[in-house]
């Protein structure tokens, strides 16, 4: 459920020949061969120099009210899966910041079929990063690949 001090990122759908980080098609193409079912998420996050700030973030992705799967500072690199029964279900994306007027929500309906692999990528405000500038807003990009969809070759 969404909090009332939350605030909607920025959403778009992911284009079928967009660029996706190496490590993610590479897990994509190993969960499609096995025919698995569920979502992937990564959280693409760039470093920084300075230590420990509050301006950190959590960025889960949830069912039910329930946390499938979260990404922290301290897990930079790494995307996780999560397998989900086949079926239509709700999943809500979150990021969580120490100010809870910073975190941002958004829910989106999705129909699994036996073998489908959501994708969802996102890239979080990091106002405390100078080298190659983060957005100004959360953004997420997501992509529903089907059992029978071809992938096309890694970037």
């Amino acid at each position: 459920m969404r909090k009332k001090t939350e605030r909607p990122p920025k959403v778009t759908p992911l284009a079928e020949n967009a660029r996706i980080p190496r490590s993610v098609g590479l897990r994509l193409r190993w969960l499609k061969r096995r025919r698995r079912t569920g979502v992937l998420f990564h959280c693409t996050r760039r470093t920084t120099y300075r230590s420990a700030t509050w301006k950190w973030s959590i960025v889960s992705v949830e069912l039910g009210g329930r946390t499938l799967c979260s990404l922290d500072d301290t897990h930079v690199r790494h995307s996780r899966f999560t397998g989900v029964p086949p079926g239509t279900h709700v999943l809500g994306f979150r990021v969580i910041r120490g100010r809870r007027s910073r975190g941002t929500y958004f829910e989106q309906k999705v129909d699994l079929a036996a073998g489908d692999v959501f994708l969802a990528l996102c890239e979080p405000a990091q106002p405390d990063v100078f080298y190659r500038k983060s957005p100004s807003e959360d953004t997420w990009r997501y992509r529903l690949i089907r059992s029978d969809t071809a992938l096309g070759p890694l970037p």
